[in-house]
C-alpha cells in the first residue's frame, strides 16, 4: 500500500508491506520491506536504506470494512547526493485505500 502526501515543495510517499495491521513498521529499503521516500519539483530524491536513514510508521486505525487508514510516521531519507533529509511529526488521518 502507498500512503502519499504532496506539498507545494515535496512530495512524500510511504510503502507499506502487507499485510497490514495496527502497529508500527520499521522503514527500511525498498526491496527489504516497508519504505519511504521524498520527492521535489526540481528533482530532488530522497530514501530510507535500511541503513544510515531509516525510521517508523505507526498504523493507529486500519480498517478494510471503511478502507480507512490513520497513522504517524517520522523518518530520515538519504540522498542521491548531498545531505540527507529528516521527516518529522508526520502523519496521515483517515485515508481512504
Amino acid at each position: 500500500m502507498t500512503i502519499k502526501g504532496t506539498s507545494s515543495n515535496y512530495t512524500i510517499a510511504i510503502y507499506l508491506q502487507t499485510p497490514i495491521n495496527t502497529g508500527t513498521y520499521s522503514l527500511v529499503a525498498a526491496g527489504s520491506g516497508s519504505y519511504a521516500t521524498v520527492q521535489t519539483g526540481a528533482g530532488g530524491y530522497w530514501a530510507t536504506n535500511g541503513t544510515s536513514a531509516t525510521g517508523t510508521v505507526t498504523v493507529s486505525s486500519y480498517s478494510t470494512s471503511t478502507s480507512l487508514i490513520s497513522g504517524t510516521f517520522s523518518f530520515n531519507a538519504a540522498p542521491t547526493s548531498g545531505a540527507n533529509m529528516v521527516v518529522t511529526n508526520g502523519s496521515f488521518a483517515n485515508l481512504k485505500f
